[in-house]
């Protein structure tokens, strides 16, 4: 009996194989979003979006608590430097007078100090009022953690707020609180910066043996090799913004004043893994030479749909025909109909909602994230290069909506193609990653973008083949 099962499993076991890897493409945008443990070889992508979320307000919470004790604290010391005005002003403005201890009195007690049940009314409210000022701008999180019903109406921040003592407890806790964050992401940087020097090591080879007139691949070389890491910590690369909201900005970005690239630590709450590190890293080093910004130096020339044209086909990659394709990822391009003057001197793709320099970046990603699954990453199994491939992609999950709609040959007149099209069109059409993921080749009607042709490509499993004997 136990030889017919054995039988029986042998039969099974490959035909699941089969379907699996039939299918196992079209679920992986499902998988990236569903919650579950990723396990890519690499380390754990733990959980998901509310994993992030969870860890994010736990640290806010703290702090907000940390607020209503500091606040408790300076009020109950005699040497309280709010003077009993402007006291009374604040307490009428955010209407605590019925709070215990609080009420006006035409001749308040020698000692300044609050009475303790008024001390923690003032206490909390200065405290909510702190909180609003550091986290709630963030646009990452949406609403407070905090529960701020019922706290008073805006001209209570007239008083207390204008006060040495609003001000010197709120920057203290905001001091603090990015203290406490570098330390934490002290060593990570670290890991974070092994992979972005391995990241950058494959783009520079892939330069050089990709581009063969020797002035422009200088050109690249010098570009992308100069760039440094600028680590996790980007609340210095906002200098602008007063709150604490970069702290959890699920971001990484190329700065060209400072040529270096950063990644935000609100990536590093999903978990790391070296897929998501790899592919991000290669599309942020990109950046320094996207259409846009290696055609800037004639941005002082008027630039006419004809001539942004020229300047696209003359690009190093041949590929922005292709990624404009509805073949492809159908990256966006800005319309003339409606530009200033001003928007028509610079050459078309230099506009934000044209789409073709995120798409191109994301490409770079995908060829650069082959050649490491070929390398660092070649002896992983095919179930963590799915699950590696999945982790690239949690950060952009937006609840039910998972990765949001394909909208193949509709233009969104944003920065970036549709997060799942990135995904299915960009990474997942590449025949390379196809293959080290378990996927069957490539639909009809998907094509991936060839880096050595004008015109897009539709791999079959003879010329992936051929590509991948002779890989640079």
């Amino acid at each position: 009996m136990w030889k017919i099962s054995i039988l029986l499993l042998c039969l099974i076991v490959p035909f699941y194989s089969v379907l699996s890897a039939a299918n196992t493409c079209k679920e992986l945008a499902n998988h990236t979003c569903s919650g579950k443990i990723l396990n890519h070889g690499s380390g754990l992508m733990l959980g998901s979006d509310k994993h992030a979320k969870s860890k994010a307000e736990s640290q806010k919470r703290q702090s907000f608590n940390e607020l209503i004790k500091d606040y408790k604290k300076v009020l109950n010391s005699t040497k309280n430097p709010v003077n009993q005005k402007t006291l009374n002003d604040f307490l009428d403005a955010a209407e605590l007078r019925k709070t215990k201890g609080c009420r006006r009195r035409r001749n308040p007690p020698k000692d300044k100090r609050l009475l303790e049940s008024c001390a923690d009314a003032v206490a909390k409210a200065l405290a909510i009022r702190a909180y609003e000022e550091l986290y709630t701008e963030e646009t990452l999180y949406g609403a407070s953690v905090i529960n701020l019903e019922g706290r008073g109406p805006l001209q209570s921040e007239i008083a207390l707020r204008k006060s040495d003592l609003y001000f010197a407890v709120k920057d203290a806790q905001r001091s603090k609180v990015i203290a406490s964050n570098k330390e934490i992401y002290k060593s990570l940087d670290k890991s974070l910066e092994s992979a972005f020097k391995d990241t950058k090591e494959i783009m520079l080879s892939f330069i050089k043996n990709n581009i063969n007139n020797l002035s422009e691949r200088n050109k690249l070389l010098s570009r992308v090799g100069t760039i440094e890491f600028d680590g996790s910590d980007c609340v210095e690369d906002f200098p602008f913004v007063s709150n604490l909201s970069v702290l959890f900005l699920r971001n990484a970005h190329y700065t060209e004043s400072s040529n270096s690239v950063s990644y935000c630590r609100g990536m590093v709450d999903y978990g790391v893994s070296k897929y998501q590190l790899v592919s991000i890293f290669a599309h942020e080093l990109a950046h320094s030479i996207d259409p846009c910004r290696l055609h800037r130096d004639l941005s002082d020339t008027k630039i006419n749909d004809k001539n942004t044209s020229d300047l696209e086909k003359d690009f190093p990659f041949k590929v922005l025909k292709c990624l404009r394709s509805e073949e492809s990822v159908f990256a966006y391009e800005t319309e003339s109909l409606g530009l200033s003057e001003e928007e028509k001197e610079i050459p078309k793709f230099c506009h934000q909602t044209d789409q073709i320099n995120e798409s191109f970046c994301d490409w770079m990603g995908a060829e650069i994230l082959y050649r490491y699954l070929k390398t660092d990453l070649s002896k992983n199994t095919k179930q963590h290069h799915y699950d590696g491939v999945a982790s690239i992609w949690r950060y952009l999950c937006e609840g039910e909506k998972g990765l949001g709609a394909s909208t193949p040959g509709q233009a969104q007149k944003t920065g970036h193609p549709a997060t799942v099209d990135r995904l299915n069109r960009i990474f997942l059409a590449h025949p390379g990653i196809r293959r080290e993921v378990g996927c069957k080749p490539l639909d009809s009607g998907v094509e991936y973008c060839d880096k050595n042709k004008d015109q897009s490509l539709l791999f079959t499993p003879e010329s992936v083949e051929e590509k991948e004997q002779s890989i640079k």
